[in-house]
């Protein structure tokens, strides 16, 4: 079984507080796009087997497909194995979600596998527990997203939105952030968050990413990156969850390649917000 395990970025993060699990308690809102992965899932008779394309991701028990696999077994009483083969694209340590998308598409694949009329929320109910972001993507398109980034939303998509999207070769992890945030002792969000106010109609332009202030201080590169996309027009610059992509909004496509031009000393990803109903359509390849 082959799938598209496809990326995010987060169009506003907000953090109000830590829960008693000790884990932070954010509002965001998560955007499905059109940069993916492609999983190549395979019934064996035993063993977790994951294997990539790059070398500076561990394929061994740290990997959330591995623990995806392992989770689902245990929870269902399967005794067959599964190999599983990523060919990358979305950068690990970007703010992009590729770990919790691929682990969330092996649950996916699992399901259609075994259980095919499995209840949907038995599937999230395992996702949450492998890491904050892996519900999402069992959802897709637009969603709020509110606890630790579990409890999730669907809202109004944005469809064919064009993003911008510059990716220094700079690793983020989600852990690091939220340590330093801990550290830099910052106020929380306000009770009125924007982006619950704008659940129902989203102004792109009131949203905001908390966790910027405390990793721009660590990594200056990349608000020298979001500096200079200010100052290129884009419509919107904001951070990708912790970092460490930064995007922005674009409306006029015939600029694309003057703009790849000024920031060539990055990777630069041009893509699309996809609602729903494509990125359901899209997942499995034939």
């Amino acid at each position: 079984m082959r799938l598209r395990s496809f990326a995010k970025i987060n169009l506003g993060l907000e953090i109000e507080g830590i829960m008693d699990n000790g884990y932070h308690r954010i509002k965001t809102i998560f955007q499905s796009i059109d940069l993916f992965d492609i999983l190549d899932l395979e019934i064996t008779e035993s063993g977790i087997e994951v294997k990539g394309d790059r070398e500076d991701i561990p394929w061994n028990e740290e990997n959330l497909i591995y623990k995806a696999v392992k989770k689902f077994n245990e929870e269902f009483g399967i005794k067959k194995g599964v190999r599983v083969y990523v060919e990358k694209r979305i950068p690990p340590g970007s703010g992009l979600g590729g770990g919790s998308s691929n682990a969330a598409c092996t649950l996916i694949a699992l399901r259609k596998f075994f259980f095919q009329d499995l209840e949907m929320e038995r599937l999230i109910k395992i996702a949450s527990e492998i890491g904050a972001d892996v519900p999402y993507f069992l959802h897709g398109g637009t969603c709020l997203g509110e606890g630790k980034g579990d409890l999730i939303k669907e809202i109004e998509d944005l469809e064919n939105l064009n993003f911008f999207i510059v990716i220094p070769d700079i690793k983020v992890s989600s852990k690091e952030a939220y340590t330093e945030w801990d550290k830099s002792r910052l106020t929380f969000s306000p009770k009125k968050s924007n982006i619950k106010r704008l659940e129902e109609h989203i102004d792109l332009e009131c949203l905001k990413n908390d966790l910027e202030k405390i990793v721009f201080r660590k990594y200056k590169k990349l608000e020298e990156i979001k500096e200079k996309m200010k100052k290129e027009g884009f419509k919107k610059v904001l951070m990708s969850g912790s970092g460490s992509s930064i995007f922005g909004i674009i409306d006029d496509m015939d600029k694309i390649d003057e703009l790849r031009g000024k920031f060539s000393l990055y990777r630069v990803e041009v893509v699309r917000s996809i609602g729903r109903k494509e990125y359901w359509k899209r997942l499995f390849i034939d």
